[in-house]
C-alpha cells in the first residue's frame, strides 16, 4: 500500500533553491558490537537507508539474537565520525549498510536529543521547533540517526519505531513485556520547499530471501522521515499467542529509482509483520 501526500501541495510551495548534493555516505560490511566510521561528512547528512543483519555474519543466515542496542549516531563519539551498533549482551558479528544523502541547502537545521526521561514501551516528546522566521508546518522532520538501548539485559523484540507528528516524536521499542529503555535521536528540520514529494507507505510483510515487503515511491533522492515495525504474533498450541521474537534483520532501504524495501524478521523468515515508512523526495 502506498499512501502519498498530494504532490500539488508541494508544487504550490515552489522549490526556490534545490539543494546541492555531495557523495552518498555509505558505511557497510561485516561488523561486531559497536563500530566507528572514522570519516563522516561535516555537511548535513540525511538518513536514506539502514539495514542490519545477524544472518549475514560468518555464522550463517539461520542465526538470530535477542537485542540490546541498535544505533546510528552521526558525529559520535566526536565530530566527523559515526557510531553504529547492533548487538545483544555479546558483541556478535553482523552485516550493516547505512546510507546518508549529504546535501547543502538553505535553512536546514540539524538537531539531536538524548533521553532525559524514563521510558517504558513507548514515549512521546515535544521536539525543539525550527528557529528563525519559519513555522513548524513549513519544515519537514527527517531522521539523521537513532539510538535504542534496553536498560536491563538484552530482550526479545516485538515492535520498534520512531514517528513524528506535528512536532511530537514517539519512540517505541518493546517485547511483550513493558521493558524500560534509553534512546537518542538525531534529526533535521528541512524546509518543505526542498521536497518534490512527501508520503507514507505501509502494509503487512513476511520475511524471506528477498526481504519482507516492498513498495513503489516517486523517483529521486529519498530520505527517511520515520518508521515503525510490529510483529503480528504467532499462535502456539500450548503457550497461546507469542508476539515477540529474536531478531535476525531489520531495515528500511530507499532507492532513488523509486523502490522501497523493508526488513523485519527472525530466523524462521515466515512471520508476518506490520510496517510503516514515512519518506520524502528531495528536489534536484
Amino acid at each position: 500500500m502506498n499512501k502519498q501526500f498530494s504532490p500539488t501541495l508541494l508544487e504550490a510551495a515552489r522549490v526556490e533553491a534545490a539543494p546541492t548534493f555531495g557523495p552518498m555516505n555509505v558505511f557497510s560490511g561485516t561488523k561486531r558490537g559497536v563500530e566507528i566510521d572514522d570519516v563522516f561528512p561535516l555537511q548535513p547528512a540525511l538518513l536514506n537507508s539502514f539495514f542490519f543483519d545477524f544472518g549475514q555474519s560468518t555464522r550463517g543466515r539461520g542465526y538470530d539474537h535477542h537485542l540490546k542496542r541498535i544505533a546510528i549516531l552521526p558525529h559520535s563519539p566526536r565530530i566527523g565520525t559515526m557510531e553504529v551498533a547492533f548487538h545483544d549482551d555479546e558483541p556478535d558479528e553482523y552485516y550493516c549498510n547505512v546510507r546518508h544523502h549529504t546535501i547543502r541547502g538553505d535553512n536546514i537545521e540539524e538537531r539531536s536529543w538524548t533521553n532525559d526521561i524514563f521510558c517504558r514501551n513507548e514515549c512521546t516528546i515535544n521536539l525543539d521547533a525550527p528557529e528563525g522566521e519559519g513555522v513548524l508546518q513549513d519544515f519537514v522532520f527527517v531522521l539523521r540517526g537513532l539510538d535504542f538501548h534496553f536498560r536491563g539485559g538484552d530482550e526479545h523484540l516485538n515492535k520498534i519505531g520512531m514517528l513524528e507528528n506535528n512536532g511530537k516524536l514517539t519512540m517505541t521499542i518493546a517485547d511483550r513485556h513493558p521493558d524500560s529503555f534509553d534512546w537518542g535521536v538525531k534529526w533535521a528540520w528541512v524546509p518543505k520547499t526542498l521536497f518534490t514529494a512527501l508520503g507514507e507507505s505501509r502494509g503487512t510483510g513476511r520475511g524471506g530471501i528477498r526481504g519482507g515487503a516492498s513498495d513503489s515511491i516517486p523517483s529521486g533522492p529519498a530520505v527517511i522521515r520515520g518508521f515503525r515495525f510490529n510483529f503480528k504474533g504467532v499462535r502456539l498450541p500450548i503457550f497461546g499467542t507469542i508476539p515477540d521474537h529474536h531478531i535476525r534483520d531489520i531495515g528500511v532501504f530507499l532507492q532513488d529509482d523509486g523502490r522501497l524495501s523493508t526488513y523485519f524478521e527472525d530466523r524462521s523468515q515466515n512471520d508476518e509483520f506490520e510496517w510503516i515508512v514515512r519518506w520524502g523526495i528531495l528536489a534536484t
